[in-house]
């Protein structure tokens, strides 16, 4: 089998699906169930196959269709300013600027934790670790469609690790703090395997029973 297309866009996903029916050709969804598993946020790709041998007549189609340019978009580079934008995000956080840290989230962590959760959660933070201090060079890692930066943060109390997730739109469409192991640990396998569990639910998880698991604002 081979990939003719990768996309989180539901819509464009349907009417692939439907032209490769009505012109005879198998195609099979992957990706389907971890989608769902996520939440079904639109954060993660699903993935239409074909036969390798309908591959080329499969990419015609789309191409008649008006949608030429759909399948050549699966591997999108890192986004271009993902580093900056990162530390500005835990710059804003800790300038108690927390709208202009909310603003450049994607529209499913945006509906889901308000600028005030946010500002709680950061507070909790400061109130576990002491105050911020600053932060470390920061590593990019890409994953096809997501971009990973991983902050090291100071505290008064001791360091963790934020990982900022970019979505290929180039939104923040998640937020982690973790202690450095456990964020090093992370960064060597694609996000959609990371630990899912909704921080503004437990808050942030930064007690010493938890102090080694980390805890995390957003949902993949």
């Amino acid at each position: 089998m081979a990939e003719l297309l990768r996309t989180n866009d539901a819509v464009l996903l349907s009417f692939a699906q439907a032209l490769l029916q009505d012109a005879g050709i198998r195609a099979v969804l992957l990706d389907e169930h971890m989608s769902s598993t996520e939440g079904s946020l639109g954060f993660l790709p699903r993935r239409i196959m074909v036969a390798d041998n309908q591959l080329q007549q499969a990419r015609a189609l789309l191409t008649d269709a008006g949608v030429a340019d759909a399948w050549k978009e699966s591997s999108p580079g890192p986004v271009a300013d993902a580093e900056p934008r990162a530390l500005a995000v835990f710059a804003h956080l800790a300038a108690g600027r927390h709208e202009e840290a909310w603003a450049d989230f994607g529209t499913a962590l945006s509906g889901s934790v308000s600028a005030e959760g946010i500002a709680g959660l950061w507070a909790q933070l400061v109130g576990e670790l002491g105050d911020y201090t600053g932060s470390g060079a920061a590593a990019v890692r890409h994953w096809n469609r997501t971009t990973v930066v991983a902050v090291p943060l100071s505290f008064a109390g001791g360091e963790r690790t934020g990982l900022v997730v970019f979505d290929a739109a180039g939104l923040v469409a998640n937020l982690f703090i973790n202690d450095s192991a456990t964020a090093a640990a992370l960064l060597t396998r694609h996000p959609r395997t990371w630990r899912r569990t909704l921080l503004w639910r437990k808050a942030f998880a930064f007690g010493r029973r938890r102090r080694e698991k980390g805890a995390r604002v957003g949902r993949l």
